[in-house]
C-alpha cells in the first residue's frame, strides 16, 4: 500500500490518481485530508476555492485511513480523544459536500453529522480546521520543547535523555 501525503495529492491529477489506484492500493491519512480541507476558505476568490476543493475531492479516490493517533491508541490500549475516531466519518461527508458545491457559498450552507447526532455547519470550515491544526501544531511544538529541555547533550548530535519523575 502506498500512503500519499498532502504534497502528493496536490501534485497529481485526479485522472492519474484514479489510474494508479486501479493498479495498486493507495491510501491517504485523515491528517492529509484535514490539511487540504484547511485551505477551503483561503480566499473569497472562487478560483482559489475550486483549486482547494479539487485537491480535497481527490482524496475520495484512495482509501481513507483512520486517524493514526486513534489507531495507535487502539494497538497499545491507551486513551485518545474519542473524536479522532470520528474524523474519517466526518471528513468523508465533507468531501461529498465539497464535491456537490461549485462555490464556497454553496459549501457553507451544508452541514456534517457526527455519529452521536451532533450537526456541524460547513460555514468557515476551512478556517475552523486551520485553527484545529494550529492547536495541534502548537501542542506538538510544546512537547518537542519539553523533550529538548529534558536532554543532556554530551557532544554535538549525541545526547542522553534525563526524564523527570515529577
Amino acid at each position: 500500500m502506498y500512503i500519499l501525503d498532502t504534497s502528493a495529492i496536490r501534485g497529481i491529477s485526479g485522472a492519474k490518481l484514479g489510474a494508479a489506484a486501479a493498479k495498486v492500493d493507495i491510501a491517504v491519512s485523515t491528517l492529509s485530508v484535514l490539511e487540504l480541507a484547511s485551505h477551503l476558505n483561503d480566499s473569497s476568490d472562487e478560483t482559489t476555492y475550486l483549486r482547494a476543493r479539487g485537491n480535497l475531492i481527490k482524496c475520495q479516490i484512495p482509501q481513507l485511513l483512520d486517524d493514526p493517533f486513534w489507531l495507535l491508541s487502539q494497538k497499545i490500549q491507551s486513551s485518545a480523544n474519542p473524536t479522532r475516531k470520528e474524523d474519517k466519518i466526518v471528513l468523508s461527508q465533507l468531501m461529498v459536500a465539497a464535491k456537490q458545491s461549485q462555490s464556497l457559498a454553496e459549501l457553507e450552507i451544508k452541514t456534517l453529522s457526527y455519529p452521536d447526532g451532533a450537526v456541524a455547519s460547513c460555514k468557515d470550515i476551512g478556517k475552523k480546521i486551520e485553527e484545529i491544526l494550529k492547536e495541534e501544531e502548537d501542542s506538538f511544538q510544546c512537547s518537542r520543547a519539553y523533550a529538548h529541555r529534558t536532554c543532556c547533550y554530551l557532544w554535538p548530535n549525541q545526547h542522553i535523555s534525563l526524564f523527570r519523575n515529577s
